[in-house]
């Protein structure tokens, strides 16, 4: 019975160990896998502001990240724990200049937000210029005149330079300080120094041409300056310089008065009734300086009829309140600016008025034939008579008193030269 148990024993602890061994008991060839730690990453990004087009950034140079307005933005591959970020603009928007701020850094341990980028407008590459003034007469033989040049952009204007064409007349020269780089805000000068030669000549009867300065730069707009040269008897403003003023500042214009290019249609009367209109005789100097001052004593005469509504028509110095080839200022032209060298009122006349009769009428240029009448009531008799000139190119021209209601006398009106 003994052996019989033994024998069992055996048997059941080999069976155990074969079942457990799927058949074998051999384990030294298996190995065991060790598990893959896992990486913390970050993600890399921030903030665009005044965005206008395109931005291309990248981050440690290969990561790429195209941005089309302002916002947050984020790169798509982030940077393991530890890592490093720098971050680079390399396509800016066409018009705009971005800048970065807080792009880099190093052992990263957190989602990385601050990056900043500003983008402002770039400044425009072109730039304007302007002038003094447009327009620019001179007397001939006279004072040098500027035409300032003045960059007003915010770029520096390159090359800035001028051509006259026509060119200027015979003796008339230019200097400037321009030819080259106008910073922004700055300015150059051409000075134009007038020779003996005018624009055109006088005794041609045809209106005055300018030269044309053209100016710019490189990168500006274009301007013209336009420059007249001027003697008595050019045909300018519509009408016949009778009278220059070289005294203004060199970057203004001459000052002067011109006769108007025909007379009025009919001759008239100077008025239909006798009035004295106070301060326009020849001896007055108030309100007006009668005998020198055809402006003042006009306006004084048109507000005395106005105010009896006398139509402009109906008296010699409302004839000159049309407009004339283009003007509105005509007045009635002063004894002294009509003949200033006449005996019966020259002691009234200011020596330095230059007249029609000297400066157009004797020297041919105009060669008037007939009464006028003056603006300037005669001092013994202000009531009913005026001062009339009788024009003659040969040397015969009188003054004479005239009674305001007779039709004797044509109207030829003047004016100021206007800058």
């Amino acid at each position: 019975m003994k052996k019989l148990i033994w024998i069992l024993l055996v048997a059941s602890f080999s069976a155990l160990i074969t079942g457990c061994g799927g058949g074998s008991s051999d384990t030294s060839s298996q190995s065991i896998p060790t598990p893959t730690p896992s990486t913390t990453t970050y993600t890399i990004g921030g903030s665009v502001s005044g965005l206008n087009g395109s931005l291309t950034i990248k981050n440690n140079a290969t990561d790429q990240s195209i941005i089309t307005s302002s916002g947050q933005f984020t790169f798509d591959k982030p940077v393991s724990q530890g890592g490093q970020y720098n971050v680079t603009i390399t396509a800016q928007p066409n018009t705009q200049t971005c800048t970065l701020s807080n792009y880099s850094g190093t052992n990263v341990n957190e989602n990385i937000t601050t990056i900043l980028i500003i983008c402002t407008n770039n400044p425009p590459s072109t730039t304007s210029l302007s002038l003094s003034t447009t327009t620019l007469a001179l007397a001939t033989s006279g004072t040098p005149r500027i035409v300032i040049v003045t960059n007003t952009g915010q770029v520096s204007a390159s090359t800035v330079n001028f051509s006259a064409n026509p060119v200027l007349p015979y003796g008339t020269t230019s200097a400037s300080t321009c030819g080259g780089t106008l910073t922004a805000g700055s300015s150059c000068t051409i000075t134009i120094t007038p020779g003996s030669a005018a624009s055109a000549s006088a005794s041609a009867g045809t209106a005055a041409v300018p030269s044309t300065l053209a100016i710019s730069g490189s990168n500006t707009n274009s301007l013209d300056a336009n420059i007249y040269v001027l003697t008595y008897g050019s045909i300018y403003q519509s009408g016949y310089i009778f009278s220059i003023d070289d005294s203004p500042s060199a970057t203004n214009n001459i000052g002067g008065k011109v006769l108007a290019l025909s007379s009025q249609p009919t001759s008239s009367y100077w008025s239909t009734t006798d009035n004295n209109i106070p301060g326009i005789t020849e001896t007055d100097t108030s309100p007006c300086n009668g005998a020198n001052h055809g402006r003042c004593d006009t306006t004084q005469i048109v507000s005395y009829y106005t105010a009896l509504s006398v139509p402009y028509g109906q008296y010699a110095a409302g004839l000159c309140k049309s407009t004339i080839s283009g003007y509105g200022d005509w007045y009635l032209p002063s004894i002294c600016e009509m003949n200033n060298t006449t005996s019966l009122v020259s002691s009234s006349c200011n020596p330095a008025t230059q007249d029609i009769q000297s400066k157009l009428v004797n020297t041919g240029i105009v060669p008037l034939t007939n009464y006028f009448w003056s603006s300037t009531e005669v001092s013994f008799n202000p009531a009913s008579v005026v001062w009339v000139n009788y024009f003659d190119p040969f040397g015969g021209s009188v003054v004479n008193g005239a009674s305001k209601t007779t039709a004797l006398a044509s109207v030829r009106c003047t004016r100021a030269l206007t800058n």
